[in-house]
């Protein structure tokens, strides 16, 4: 298993004097699920699989898609990322997109 290979931030943003999330606030809770991620590869329709997540000021994903692999990949990659919690920070929504590969 190898750690994330990709971290953009800025698809959404934050406005200036508002609540963020530092860099290390947002990886920890993906990087933790890694193993969980892996579970989904089990179909074997893909080793790279990217993912783009919108999170809410409260902590949760208010939107997420993933870039490839098969439907059920998909499915399975989005329900471990919605399923995950930030420290809510009062913010706009931060928008980013992540990658990890095995």
């Amino acid at each position: 298993m190898s750690a994330p290979i990709e971290f953009n931030m800025g698809a959404g943003g934050t406005s200036s004097g508002t609540g963020t999330l530092r860099d290390d606030e947002i990886t920890r809770p993906l990087n933790g699920a890694l193993s969980r991620f892996a579970h989904c590869l089990g179909d074997g329709s893909a080793r790279q699989v990217r993912l783009r997540i919108a999170i809410g000021g409260n902590g949760r994903a208010a939107g997420v898609s993933v870039d490839s692999g098969s439907g059920g990949l998909r499915s399975c990659v989005a329900g471990v990322a919605r399923s995950l919690q930030w420290r809510a920070f009062g913010g706009p929504r931060i928008g980013l997109s992540w990658s990890f590969g095995f």
